[in-house]
């Protein structure tokens, strides 16, 4: 660490202070100070919190975590703190999780204050320390950096009436606003029905755990056929807002599922290609090779929700093997069916939904946000609105596959530990 900094309040207000300093040592009494004349407290009975946003906190908790007392913390994964709670009353929280992961040069870029990152000022490829001495340019870029922090910060705590309203994640943000959108909607009604179609799409324990089994991200993977090779006269094409529009057009399971032991091949293709319908299941397939006109491999090695007997692997994805074991979708199978040949096949533990569109107060949710993405996209005047709407509409599906059971991680020192 070669220097820290503070921004106390908004900076446009005139009794906005800017504080620094370059020892670690200096930190510490800062803090405990500060702890003392604000009467900080953890107390159940009397707390009391400064909260204390820090972009990438995972970054800098490396730096000054033997300098914290730690009461308690909440990590999205190990080195990936969302805050972390110290004795004296202070709670730091992670902007950059809060933002959806947006840069401060892209927050200051979506912001009307005037405070922008400053780029260029600083020399990353210096090494520096406490006694470094750093010119009025450099210390002119740190202080950059938390003026843009704080006024992002200043316009979450107007837009949550308080700063103590203001979510914890991105996704926290939007699954706010879906709820509220939704109890607001008097199409349901009422608490009690929204309460009980959520107790009708509830799983068990077991259940959701084959589910979170099958739960893989997008598929990147480069074609072997073509890799180091320039192509040209190529064409491409994307899909605007292509979530959204998967959660708007296409049928989910609902309700509970029914069970099945085992299935032949044959009830499996049935149940499939019944467009009512939707499961996730066991597989096991032996002497599994890719089809000759098939350039992409989709089955993957590196997982470790899949098991892999004698592969030949293509950079992570398997090409053949004697046996290949994972939980999947029906749309991993279809996936599956269309790029590789087998000989046998086995399949197990078998839960079937019947499916159906999303509630109407989810669409409208999902309408509501497209539409305000795309009438405030190139509006200059409302470029920081457009932001948080985009922002949303893109973590509608990360809300909804969001990990409901997390491992249980602890900091020992410098030892991350994670418990399932």
């Amino acid at each position: 660490m070669y220097i820290w900094m503070f921004r106390f309040g908004n900076p446009t207000d005139k009794d906005s202070i800017a504080v620094y300093g370059r020892e670690s040592e200096l930190l510490d009494s800062f803090l405990t100070k500060l702890s003392e004349k604000l009467k900080l407290s953890t107390e159940k009975d009397n707390e009391r919190l400064l909260y204390i946003y820090v972009h990438n906190l995972g970054f800098d908790f490396e730096f000054i975590r033997d300098k914290l007392q730690i009461v308690s913390q909440l990590h999205a994964n190990p080195h990936q703190p969302i805050y972390v709670r110290d004795s004296r009353g202070f709670e730091f929280r992670d902007s950059w999780i809060l933002s959806g992961g947006l840069s401060l040069k892209k927050i200051g870029e979506s912001l009307d204050s005037g405070f922008t990152k400053k780029v260029g000022d600083l020399d990353y490829d210096l090494i520096r320390t406490p006694k470094t001495p750093l010119t009025d340019t450099e210390l002119g870029y740190c202080q950059g950096d938390i003026d843009v922090l704080a006024s992002y910060i200043q316009k979450q705590i107007d837009q949550y009436n308080g700063i103590q309203s203001i979510p914890l994640t991105n996704t926290g943000r939007v699954r706010k606003y879906a709820r509220d959108s939704i109890f607001k909607s008097s199409s349901f009604g009422s608490y009690a029905r929204y309460r009980e179609l959520m107790d009708k799409c509830t799983l068990t324990y077991e259940e959701y755990m084959e589910c979170q089994n099958a739960f893989f991200g997008g598929f990147t993977h480069a074609n072997i056929n073509h890799v180091g090779k320039v192509l040209t006269n190529v064409k491409s094409y994307d899909f605007t807002s292509s979530y959204p529009a998967v959660m708007l057009s296409e049928r989910f399971p609902m309700g509970k599922p029914e069970h099945i032991d085992t299935l032949d091949y044959d009830g499996l293709k049935k149940i499939i290609n019944d467009p009512t319908k939707c499961c996730v299941f066991d597989l096991q397939l032996s002497d599994v090779f890719i089809k000759d006109d098939v350039g992409d491999c989709y089955l993957s090695n590196d997982s470790t929700k899949v098991h892999v007997v004698n592969p030949v692997i293509d950079n992570g994805r398997v090409r053949s093997c004697d046996k290949f074991g994972m939980t999947c979708t029906d749309v991993d199978f279809k996936i599956i069916n269309q790029c590789y040949d087998w000989d046998k096949i086995y399949i197990s533990n078998v839960l079937v939904w019947e499916t159906d569109y999303l509630p109407t107060q989810m669409i409208n949710v999902i309408l509501d946000l497209y539409n305000a993405k795309t009438t405030l996209k190139g509006v200059p005047e409302k470029a920081e609105e457009y932001q948080i709407k985009k922002g949303m509409l893109n973590s509608l599906y990360g809300m909804c596959v969001t990990r409901i059971l997390r491992d249980t991680i602890t900091v020992n020192g410098y030892e991350w530990i994670t418990t399932p």
